[in-house]
Order: C-alpha cells, then structure tokens, then sequence
C-alpha cells in the first residue's frame, strides 16, 4: 500500500535509511542506468498522444497537464520491468481493498517515465548537474536515494518525488496541475 511519508512522498518507493553504502552505491547505479530507457519511452508514449517532448523547459506545462490526467488510468504496460526506485515488496492494490495514495504497476511504471523525462530536462538546462546520493540525517526520507544536483544550487532534486506526489494528488484529490505546473516546479529548482 502506497501512503504519503512526513516528505509528502509515497512510501512504497525503496527504503535506504538503514542500507548500507555498498547498497546505496548499487541502487544508484541501476536507477541512473535505467533513466535512457525510461526517456526512450516516454518518447514514445508523448508520440502516441502527439505531445511535443522537445528537452526545453516550456515541453513540461502541456507535458505536465497531459500527465496529471492520464496517470489515473494509463496505457497498459506488462512488459516493461518496474522502476528502481519501486519497493518490490509491496504489494499492488487489490480489488475493494484500495487506500489513499495506492499505485498500480502502470501508474508506477507512468510516474518513471515522466520522472526520467523531467530529470533529462533539468539536466539540459544544468549541463553540469550531475546524480548524487543523499547523505542526509537517518531520519532523513530521501537518505541513500539517488537525486539530481544542479550545479550551484544547495539542495539536491528529487524527481521522482515531485512528479509521484502529483501523480497521487491527481489520482486521489482530482487535482491537475495547471499548464505551467511541471514548469513551475522545474523553475523552482532551478532558482534555488
């Protein structure tokens, strides 16, 4: 079951807190490794819905919108292997059983693609950004995850976790992000 942790992101993502480097370090690894494949099709799926994913900044509000609507019932997607950063153990939502902030595997698989795309757009507009893990306080929700520095600025990005809160608040509050959105929320990293 996916609920919202103190960070308001979902916490069926992987869990690092008590991991130890070597573990950090392989997860970091393998989620950068599959970024390219996620981009690759998302892609394909804006192709599909004739939506303009060009790497600009202003790609992401129609990308944004498009995203808040289609994530509460997207394209089936059984081939496709689950994220990294998705906790395999969790188990999916079953039938009359669903609570606040459960994802299915296509929704999941959804969040991944429109994360990767809005990392390869932050990362366009910050050539010099770069994938960190985050080493903060144990008590810390992104502690051991991989994020995106940008150059010059003091926080790390989480991408996965701005877009997989607004998928949740999409599909539970019924809340779109208006056209600019995604760009607003690109804009705020990149003015911090």
């Amino acid at each position: 079951r996916t609920f919202l942790s103190r960070s308001g992101y979902p916490d069926d993502m992987r869990s690092f807190t008590f991991a130890t480097k070597e573990e950090w370090s392989a997860y970091h690894d393998e989620f950068v490794a599959s970024l390219p494949y996620a981009v690759e099709r998302f892609h394909r799926r804006a192709d599909r819905h004739g939506l303009v994913a060009d790497g600009t900044v202003a790609s992401l509000g129609p990308i944004g919108e498009w995203f808040t609507v289609e994530v509460r019932k997207p394209e089936s997607t059984p081939e496709v292997p689950l994220p990294p950063w998705w906790d395999p153990a969790q188990p999916w939502p079953v039938s009359g059983t669903r609570r606040y902030g459960d994802l299915t595997r296509d929704q999941v698989i959804f969040i991944d693609e429109v994360q990767a795309y809005f990392a390869d757009v932050l990362v366009r507009a910050y050539p010099d950004a770069k994938w960190v893990i985050f080493k903060g306080e144990r008590r810390e929700d992104r502690r051991g995850k991989t994020l995106l520095q940008l150059a010059d600025k003091k926080w790390p990005v989480h991408t996965i976790g701005i877009v997989s809160k607004a998928a949740v608040w999409s599909i539970e509050d019924g809340l779109i992000w208006p056209e600019g959105g995604l760009i607003a929320a690109a804009e705020a990293k990149l003015s911090r």
